[in-house]
């Protein structure tokens, strides 16, 4: 996905869906590959979690967990080749969010540290400390400023947002069912304000392992093109802790059903 200044990004998916982890390759792949100053605001985990996702999607192994070995002097190297120059920034938070304050210091991350591409990480949280029944006024006002930020200082803004609960016992999202704009969670003013707005959706509890570690990506709106469906399918590597996006899903899938899946095929492309 293009990023394109003056526009809000809106992510949602299913809890445990694996959003965590398509932020944090799309993170990576915008601070190796452009010039642009990256702020992080990751209500859900703190600053040594964000870092170290980075790090393990870098070294292309998942040194976050206990039984992973790697030196101190790997992860420092790590470390230095990621932050050393200085794009990227975390918003310590503290377990302390307040909707006015999160706005004011997205605009210091844009006109001071010259942040252009901000990571919001998920809307919920940001307008959870106010009055009960007052929620989705609180969300308007802050997307509606969020807004009127987000033009005048140029700026792309990917927003998070969890989904509503699916009522009357269908399918869950969590079961791979894929969300709609309705599904949002909050105000309509999400769906309404948002440019761009994908969604990602992954079967968490199939059987087959290497479809349970496939998730798909649905664009369900874009003002820019006018065009919205399916668009992609990534393969989650437990080795590696990459993802991997499939070319060949007939290929893919075909091989997925085999009684023996190779993981590491995606790996070198062959899908």
């Amino acid at each position: 996905y293009g990023i394109r200044f003056g526009e809000i990004v809106l992510i949602t998916a299913g809890t445990g869906s694996g959003k965590t982890q398509v932020l944090r390759e799309w993170k990576y792949h915008l601070l190796r590959n452009t010039i642009h100053k990256i702020m992080d605001i990751s209500l859900e985990e703190d600053v040594g979690d964000t870092a170290g996702g980075l790090m393990a999607i870098h070294a292309n192994k998942r040194i976050m967990l206990p039984d992973v070995n790697i030196t101190e002097e790997e992860e420092r190297k790590i470390h230095h080749e990621l932050f050393s120059n200085e794009r990227f920034f975390m918003l310590d938070h503290e377990g302390s969010v307040e909707d006015e304050s999160l706005l004011d210091k997205i605009e210091y991350a844009a006109t001071v540290n010259g942040c252009k591409i901000i990571f919001l990480d998920h809307i919920t949280i940001a307008v959870s400390d106010v009055q009960a029944g007052s929620e989705n006024v609180s969300m308007d006002k802050f997307m509606n400023r969020l807004l009127k930020l987000v033009k005048r200082l140029k700026l792309c803004v990917i927003v998070v947002s969890h989904l509503r609960k699916v009522g009357g016992g269908g399918k869950s999202f969590e079961e791979g069912r894929i969300p709609t704009e309705d599904d949002l969670k909050g105000s309509g003013s999400l769906k309404q304000i948002a440019m761009t707005t994908i969604a990602i959706a992954r079967n968490k509890y199939d059987e087959n392992e290497a479809i349970r570690n496939t998730t798909s990506f649905h664009v369900l709106k874009c003002r820019f093109s006018g065009r919205t469906g399916p668009c992609d399918f990534a393969h989650f590597n437990d080795d590696t802790g990459r993802m991997v996006v499939i070319r060949d899903t007939v290929a893919f899938f075909e091989e997925a059903n085999r009684t023996e899946f190779d993981d590491n095929k995606s790996i070198g492309g062959e899908y």
